[in-house]
């Protein structure tokens, strides 16, 4: 099969849209494991070139013998074209969590080029093809160097992050320990035992009738307006000093994630080509794996012969389809 187009020498659009012929790709691209791939699947159209065609069922039987032990594509949790439509148009403010698919896309990448290379016997139609890919195992390691699963910079991401996160740490427990201490010695002026982050400082919640027993600052009051949001004095500076320390870690988060987001940028087209692969991938692990629920087999392609077809029926009329068909 081939991309998709409008017409083609083999049938045009209508004739396909008569024969149902995109409802059945819907059917197969429900088994695809990522957006890409369905895509590419409901975009095909019959092949017409006699030396793609016989390229692409090398390819399908190499997938389908690497099938044998296990999925090729696992499932992505998040959809990968997006990210890269984003990453086009819009990357200076792309998130942390929006660059998951990119890593999604890096391991799967890596996992069918793993498989293809160990496989036995080998599969040189799929090995060529993924050799021509670009390299981008550096990028991979930077991205799982310096985000975590849920996209956040790791503290351990450079020397500086780390100590600024080890700062902010430490004197955030110190001013706790400080904050608890005042609680228990004037608990009979505190609404609550909590000690609430307040506008980014850490504060105590002073009951309203005890306004101007303590020396401090009040900062408003709870949504009952039966407590004070209050900072004893003696916590001031160490709040000011936090507020340093988490401006300063906040601000090394930020400017590594610019670094990490400005290289993926200049490796759009190298991930758009990782993409393409995957896609393809993906298309012929669903395709067969269809094949394989209703007893198809791949056929070689004749040559100067007739066909006949005896028994032949619609795929959408196979009754093990049934349930597919109607949850497209």
């Amino acid at each position: 099969m081939v991309e998709m187009r409008d017409e083609s020498r083999f049938a045009s659009a209508a004739t396909l849209t008569a024969l149902e012929f995109p409802a059945f790709l819907n059917v197969v691209a429900a088994g695809s494991a990522t957006d890409a791939g369905r895509r590419a699947l409901l975009d095909l159209r019959p092949a017409t070139d006699r030396a793609s065609l016989d390229q692409d069922l090398r390819r399908a039987r190499e997938v389908e013998q690497l099938l044998e032990k296990g999925a090729l594509v696992e499932a992505f949790e998040e959809p990968v074209l997006p990210v890269l439509e984003r990453l086009e148009r819009d990357p200076a403010n792309l998130a942390g969590a929006e660059l998951a698919p990119i890593r999604y896309l890096l391991r799967a990448s890596a996992g069918i080029s793993e498989q293809v290379r160990s496989a036995d016997p080998s599969c040189p139609e799929l090995d060529a093809w993924l050799t021509e890919l670009p390299d981008l195992s550096d990028l991979a390691r930077g991205i799982e160097r310096t985000l975590d699963e849920r996209g956040s910079v790791r503290e351990e991401a450079s020397p500086r992050l780390a100590t600024a996160a080890k700062r902010a740490r430490r004197l955030r427990q110190g001013l706790y320990r400080r904050l608890e201490d005042l609680a228990r010695r004037h608990s009979e002026h505190m609404a609550e035992e909590t000690i609430p982050l307040h506008e980014g400082r850490l504060l105590l919640l002073l009951r309203s009738g005890s306004k101007g027993r303590m020396p401090g600052l009040v900062h408003g009051r709870s949504a009952t307006a039966k407590s004070l949001y209050f900072e004893p004095l003696e916590a001031v500076e160490p709040n000011n000093e936090l507020q340093e320390a988490l401006a300063e870690q906040e601000e090394e988060r930020r400017r590594i994630f610019k670094a990490l987001v400005d290289e993926i940028y200049s490796a759009r087209k190298d991930l758009v080509a990782h993409v393409e692969v995957l896609a393809e991938v993906d298309l012929r692990q669903a395709a067969v794996r269809w094949g394989q629920r209703i007893d198809c087999r791949l056929m070689p392609v004749g040559e100067g012969r007739a066909l006949r077809l005896v028994g032949a029926r619609h795929p959408l009329l196979e009754p093990r389809l049934a349930d597919d068909r109607l949850a497209t």
